[in-house]
Order: C-alpha cells, then sequence, then structure tokens
C-alpha cells in the first residue's frame, strides 16, 4: 500500500503545467508559437492534420542534433501513435515541431532551406486548421 502513493508522486512529476509539453496537465495553447497560420489555408480533418504533423515532426527529428527539442519531438510522436486522434495532441505537435523548426532556423545551414521552407508551411497550414479548430 506504500507504494501506490509513491507512484502516483511519480507519475504526476511527470507531467507539467506548461501547455507546450507533450504530457502537459493544462490545455494547449498556440499562444506562444512562433510559425503564423497561412492566410486562406484550407482547413483539413483531424486525420489530415494527424499525418500532415507527423510527416513533419519525423523530418524535423532526423534533422535536428540530439537536444530536449528532439527528444521532446520523439516523445510527442510516440504520443500521437499511440493516442486517440486528438486536436489538443495535434496542438501539442505542432508547438514541439514550431520549437524545433526555431532551433534549424538558428543553424541556418544553407542546404537546410528547402526543407526549412517545406516543414514551416506545413505548421503554417497546421495552425491554419488548429485555429479554425
Amino acid at each position: 500500500m506504500r507504494r501506490a502513493p509513491l507512484l502516483l508522486v511519480v507519475l504526476l512529476g511527470a507531467c507539467s503545467d506548461d501547455p507546450s509539453k507533450p504530457f502537459a496537465l493544462a490545455p494547449c495553447e498556440l499562444a506562444d508559437a512562433t510559425t503564423p497560420a497561412l492566410p486562406g489555408a484550407p482547413v483539413f480533418t483531424l486525420a489530415e492534420l494527424e499525418l500532415a504533423l507527423e510527416d513533419a515532426a519525423t523530418r524535423l527529428v532526423t534533422a535536428l542534433p540530439e537536444s530536449e527539442q528532439r527528444t521532446d519531438l520523439e516523445t510527442a510522436l510516440a504520443g500521437l501513435a499511440s493516442a486517440p486522434a486528438s486536436w489538443d495532441t495535434s496542438c501539442r505537435l505542432y508547438l514541439v515541431g514550431d520549437a524545433a523548426l526555431v532551433r534549424l532556423d538558428q543553424r541556418d545551414h544553407p542546404y537546410s532551406l528547402p526543407d526549412r521552407a517545406a516543414l514551416r508551411m506545413t505548421l503554417q497550414v497546421a495552425r491554419a486548421a488548429l485555429e479554425a479548430s
């Protein structure tokens, strides 16, 4: 019986109130994201949005060096794969992808410019879909 409170403390310690974290307790918010919505973007279904975000996140994971953003992105991808479809999960994946893209922009390798442009457009369309939901 003594293990139950300890397990609860460990599980709650893994959660965060930061809405940009993959396992946050608070609902996801787009306020801190840097990638704006693409004006006039078509609205996608949740399934379409998750496919686009999963593809973008997978590309970002391979481009990022070992870092907290890469770990967060991998965790969010795993959560997306195992969780039922949800706008909140898609929002979190968008936020982690947005932060990772900012990091790639800071590295500014010329060979990654086409990939960064494609990823940015995917995130812009995703944000428009999230804001419309």
